[in-house]
Formats: C-alpha cells, structure tokens, sequence
C-alpha cells in the first residue's frame, strides 16, 4: 500500500511539473511548482518513516 502511494506522489509530481512548463500564468506555473515540491517532500518523509519503522522492528 505504501509503495502504491509513492508511486502516485510520483506520478503527481511529475504532472505538476509538466503543467508548469504549458501553462501561461506564472502564477498558476508557480503554484504547481510549489505542489510539485510538497510531493517530493511527501514522498522523502515516507521514505524515512518506512525506514525508521523497519529498523525499529528489528
């Protein structure tokens, strides 16, 4: 379940990304940028709390 949802903050944020490069607004290009970034973020904390768990069930 955890790796499908990596997969979809992935997935996320390469589509944000994408939507900055064709948008005309720098507003809106922006904006993505920064919802791209919080993806990333996400992804990298599940990544961290997945290895913290793991070795503490070691």
């Amino acid at each position: 379940m955890i790796q499908q949802q990596n997969r979809r903050l992935d997935a996320m944020a390469h589509q944000f990304n994408a939507a900055t490069r064709i948008t005309a607004s720098r507003d809106v290009s922006a904006r993505l940028a920064e919802m791209a970034d919080f993806c990333r973020i996400v992804r990298g904390a599940m990544d961290d709390g997945i290895s913290r768990w793991k070795r503490n069930r070691s």
